[in-house]
């Protein structure tokens, strides 16, 4: 093996290297902007009893107060929070 050949090699090993310590915080963080956002939606939505983006199921009290929220399942891609179920507002 020639000295250039040995280099680019060694090189290319190097970045593989980085490119795989760098790469497993990201999927962490974006496990956990996830589930940032799908807790911050129910803070804002006080009327949404159920919502979820397709990975974590979230649930809320029939009293609007407390909620909680499931984990997020492997390999989930999550997507637009929705609401699924409102309180049902009386009629007057």
């Amino acid at each position: 093996m020639t000295g250039r050949k040995r280099w680019t090699l060694a090189w290319g090993a190097c970045v593989l290297v980085l490119t795989a310590i760098e790469a497993a915080p990201a999927e962490q963080m974006s496990d956990q902007l996830s589930n940032d956002w799908v807790q911050s939606y129910g803070r804002h939505h006080k009327r949404c009893l159920e919502w979820n983006d397709t990975c974590v199921n979230c649930v809320r009290d029939q009293f609007g107060s407390d909620y909680s929220c499931s984990n997020i399942g492997i390999a989930c891609q999550p997507q637009r929070v929705k609401c699924v179920k409102r309180v049902n507002e009386k009629t007057k």
